[in-house]
């Protein structure tokens, strides 16, 4: 088995998956059998002795790629797709305002500094850091759909147990089972839209619609806690969330598999039970023979995306950041809103919704850049073909002088230095970087607006610090459509490791930074303390900036990057030579 071998791991090499990143154009090939050995119209007679089986991949314009679907069915997957991951980001942080009534009723004193407080939502989050190493790879080889019915039905169960909880330790255990379950649709959503959007616009468009409908899951739940606990109980929060996951279950149900090899291998047994004189087969979904390879290649490959992968490395630090400080929101609204502000538990939960309004402004904002790039990229063009006459200018001139040299060696670096800086308009994962080149400053201004007006000596009214909610909820939402939507352009095939990869290591900081919420506003003050996570995540914004900059010259050093390549090279070889055959 040949290797790919760079940063001190080796990388199986990987059987192509016809028609998965791109709408293929063949019907079927066959394996070792000369294309003349095919009749005029196309079709392959049956197969003799010395002959192998037959390889089907997508026709051009296929009912069953999911790239052509209608949209009917598009809809329904982005429906239940936003059900599924709604669920998961609302169980993450139900507990935000019911806490307080958990404790008193399990009788948990002496949490000082609030780090108790904080574990029913990071004992969540740290299932979040183990499931997409298992999820991810796992939907990559048997699928989108069982493994998303699967698990949710494990979710609604460990939800289930936390309402009916009895001891705290109790439901510090059901909240990590909750947890790994329901990280199921973080780690796959991604991928179900890469597989029923075939263009880098739809994928974008689709992901920004996606990612905003789902960032209302968590800012909803402090809302439904701060008003259900006090009034009917902290269990009631939990049963609400029961009836939402018994809706979704049903519609789950429903969701059609989109992942391209398991829809072609579910084709090959159809036809060959239609054609028993023949032999169909589908690339595999999986071609790791046994369970040690598969753990050992598959269920590994997000932690080496993550460990030796510049890009997956870079965008994971950052976005786990951001991340980290959302959820870090949850200990920090209270404590500036109740305690500074006095306000009761319902209304410190409407104090989220600003974060609601700031996410939801990204998606015009998101969608509208779809019509700025022509532009952006005509300008370019107009740039490039003026310092090209100028050279031929120059060039052919008989009087041509030194000056007129140095004017034309220095027009040349021009060129070449604005080619290098502009590339990134015409490579198809670096188009919706400059999202998160906005987002980032955005997200910590409003870090350093909230530590401004915070209610120590400011004077500043409690609404000033909730629309410092506006631009946070913009910013986060920026970064992330960016960042995430690079992640599963660059990767495509891989793009649920990559996603996984992100899941884990932002849940990784989503579970621990919280913890230190309390001491660490205890020791610097709340000023102090926001104005120190708004330079961490002003000194990260630097980012996207440098994937902009640098980031062709990672991906050629990338050995996913370089799989890809070959696939898709041998992906077009193969295609021209059936082509070829058939005329």
């Amino acid at each position: 088995m040949n290797r790919s071998k760079s940063h001190g791991y080796e990388e199986p090499d990987e059987p192509v998956h016809h028609g998965r990143h791109s709408v293929g154009e063949i019907v079927y090939h066959m394996d070792q059998v000369d294309a003349e050995d095919a009749n005029s119209s196309g079709d392959f007679d049956a197969p003799s002795d010395d002959q192998r089986t037959i390889c089907i991949s997508w026709e051009k314009n296929d009912p069953g790629n999911p790239y052509n679907w209608p949209a009917p069915k598009k809809a329904l997957v982005f429906v239940v797709g936003v059900a599924l991951v709604l669920n998961s980001t609302m169980g993450s942080s139900l507990p935000g305002n019911s806490v307080t009534y958990i404790m008193d009723e399990f009788h948990v004193h002496g949490d000082t500094n609030g780090t108790r407080k904080v574990l029913p939502i990071s004992m969540f989050l740290l299932g979040y850091v183990f499931g997409p190493i298992v999820w991810g790879p796992m939907s990559e080889s048997f699928g989108r759909k069982w493994i998303s019915v699967v698990t949710f039905f494990f979710y609604s169960l460990a939800t289930l147990a936390c309402a009916l909880a009895s001891s705290w330790s109790q439901m510090l255990g059901f909240r990590l089972a909750a947890g790994i379950f329901a990280s199921s649709p973080i780690a796959i959503a991604l991928g179900i839209l890469s597989d029923i959007c075939g263009t880098a616009r739809s994928r974008g468009r689709a992901m920004g619609a996606f990612m905003v409908s789902t960032t209302f899951g968590p800012l909803l739940s402090p809302i439904v806690s701060g008003f259900v606990s006090p009034n009917f109980g902290w269990r009631w929060t939990w049963r609400i969330a029961l009836i939402v996951c018994a809706v979704t279950q049903v519609m789950v149900i429903f969701l059609p598999e989109t992942y391209h090899p398991v829809l072609l291998a579910q084709r090959a047994r159809r036809m060959n039970k239609e054609h028993p004189t023949k032999t169909f087969r589908a690339p595999p979904v999986s071609h790791h023979k046994s369970a040690m390879e598969f753990m050992t290649t598959v269920l590994t490959r997000p932690l080496r995306m993550l460990f030796f992968e510049p890009l997956v490395s870079s965008t994971c630090l950052y976005i786990g950041l951001v991340y980290a400080v959302f959820y870090m929101a949850f200990s920090i609204f209270p404590l500036i809103f109740q305690e500074g502000y006095g306000l009761s538990p319902g209304v410190t939960g409407l104090a989220f919704l600003p974060i609601g309004g700031g996410a939801a402004l990204a998606l015009p904002l998101w969608w509208g850049w779809d019509g700025i790039l022509p532009y952006l990229r005509a300008k370019h063009a107009e740039k490039v073909a003026a310092a090209s006459d100028l050279n031929n200018t120059i060039t052919t001139s008989e009087s041509a002088t030194p000056e007129t040299t140095a004017d034309l060696e220095r027009s040349s670096q021009q060129q070449q230095h604005q080619s290098t800086s502009e590339s990134w308009l015409f490579k198809e994962e670096a188009l919706r970087l400059p999202a998160s080149c906005i987002g980032g400053p955005l997200f910590s201004i409003s870090l350093f607006w909230l530590a401004a007006s915070a209610p120590s000596d400011s004077g500043a009214p409690y609404w000033v610090s909730i629309l410092a909610g506006v631009p946070f909820g913009l910013g986060y939402m920026l970064v992330f459509m960016s960042l995430l939507n690079y992640l599963t352009d660059a990767y495509k095939k891989y793009a649920a490791s990559a996603n996984a990869a992100a899941s884990t290591s932002r849940s990784v900081f989503g579970c621990v930074l919280p913890l230190a919420t309390g001491r660490m506003f205890e020791s610097l003050g709340v000023r102090g303390a926001l104005c120190l996570l708004g330079g961490l995540s002003l000194v990260l914004a630097a980012v996207p900036w440098g994937f902009l900059m640098l980031g062709e010259r990672l991906r050629e050093s990338s050995v996913f990057a370089r799989m890809l390549r070959e696939e898709e090279a041998r992906e077009e070889e193969e295609m021209e030579g059936r082509d070829r055959g058939r005329e």
